[in-house]
């Protein structure tokens, strides 16, 4: 294996790792995430009820990540 060949191992693995971490990073603060008391629609209209566990695959700079969240 060469040098170049090496690294680019190398830094395929580190996109991957670092991935992870933020997969999980987003995934601990979805614990933590409260309700809001009001919230209000782009028409003006209130909304009244909540869907949790709703996932989103936001793509990021180290690859597709899911989301977690209140919606």
């Amino acid at each position: 294996m060469t040098h170049a060949q090496s690294e680019d191992l190398l830094g395929a693995w580190m996109r991957e790792v670092i991935r992870q971490l933020f997969r999980d990073h987003l995934t601990l603060r979805a614990t933590d995430e409260v309700r809001r008391e009001e919230v209000v629609g782009a028409a003006g209209a209130e909304r009244s009820r909540i869907e949790r566990g709703r996932h989103r695959m936001p793509a990021t700079v180290f690859g597709k990540v899911t989301v977690v969240r209140i919606a």
